[in-house]
Formats: structure tokens, C-alpha cells, sequence
């Protein structure tokens, strides 16, 4: 009887900075934005001190793994497009990999963008001019680009054999036909 039910530690949880930055992790495979930091009422300097003690782990500029270092795959990839900016999205091979559309890994991560980038260790930028809507979705709360612009991106990477079992893969899962 004297243990707070789960619904009223949470309503608690989201009334205080961290635990509201705690949920928000959660949902966002463990990663979190600066911007998000300071709008659940966290200073700068307050970002700092939880750096210093371990408590976020700065995996890109402007991005941190909330609690520690060690992402999954799909923290890593989320960090990478929140990285990138408004409107990026996962592109390439790493969005087959997200959608298990191929066998292997992707190399470096790709993030489509409209607004040039310099690239941190591990990520390729590919910078476009038309990333319409239809063009990105969402995927396992990850932008990524649509299947058909996937497709498309992918023609420039893959030998042709490559890319037939890729489409192969896709129609197979019921994701394009």
C-alpha cells in the first residue's frame, strides 16, 4: 500500500527536467537534442554538469545518449539524422539496413540533407536540393527516406545484382511492389 502506483511515478517523473528528459530518451532510442535538453527547462550550464558527472554522453554536437554511452543501432542512427537538422533524414544503405532490406551492415551511416554539412567520423552526407515530403517517413521513430527514394539513392551504390535482391527483399517484406 505504500508504494506509489506506475502511473503516479510517471505523472511525477514528468513534472521534474530529468525525468521528463528520462521519457523523452525512451522514446527517442536513448538519444536526445540540446534544444530538447534546454526546452524541459535544463540550462547550459546544467547540460554540463550532467556531462561532466556522466549522466549524458555527447555523441555528435548537439546530441547526447541519455544515461550512457554504449547505443544500439537504431540510437546511433536516430543521433545521426537529429544531428543532421530539420528535414534530414536516414538515406542509403543505412536505410536498407534499418528496414532489413540487406544482409550487411552499412559501412558509414547515410543522412540525406538539404543544407550542406561537414560530416563527423562514420557518417556520409548527401546533400540534395528536393526532399519532398513523400520523399521521407518514418520508420521505428527514425526519419527515412521513402522506399522508392531509397531505391533510387541506392542505384548509385549497388551493382545491379545488388540492387534486384534489395527490391527483391522489399517486395518480399510487402514495403514496395
Amino acid at each position: 500500500r505504500g508504494v506509489p502506483s506506475e502511473t503516479a511515478a510517471r505523472r511525477k517523473s514528468e513534472t521534474t527536467p530529468l525525468g521528463a528528459i528520462a521519457l523523452l530518451a525512451a522514446r527517442q532510442h536513448g538519444v536526445v537534442t540540446l534544444a530538447q535538453l534546454l526546452a524541459a527547462g535544463l540550462s547550459q550550464s546544467a547540460v554540463t554538469r550532467l556531462v561532466a558527472s556522466g549522466q549524458l554522453h555527447r555523441v555528435y554536437r548537439g546530441v547526447y545518449a541519455v544515461g550512457h554511452a554504449g547505443l544500439s543501432r537504431e540510437g546511433r542512427f536516430l543521433a545521426t539524422v537529429l544531428w543532421a537538422g530539420e528535414g534530414a533524414a536516414l538515406s542509403h544503405l543505412a536505410a536498407a539496413e534499418l528496414r532489413q532490406l540487406r544482409r550487411y551492415r552499412a559501412p558509414l551511416i547515410d543522412v540525406v540533407v538539404r543544407t550542406r554539412r561537414r560530416a563527423p567520423r562514420g557518417v556520409r552526407v548527401h546533400e540534395t536540393r528536393a526532399l519532398g515530403a513523400r520523399d521521407v517517413t518514418t520508420y521505428n521513430g527514425i526519419p527515412v527516406t521513402s522506399v522508392p527514394r531509397m531505391l533510387v539513392d541506392l542505384s548509385d551504390v549497388l551493382t545491379a545484382h545488388e540492387l534486384a535482391n534489395v527490391i527483391h527483399e522489399a517486395a518480399f517484406r510487402g514495403i514496395y511492389s
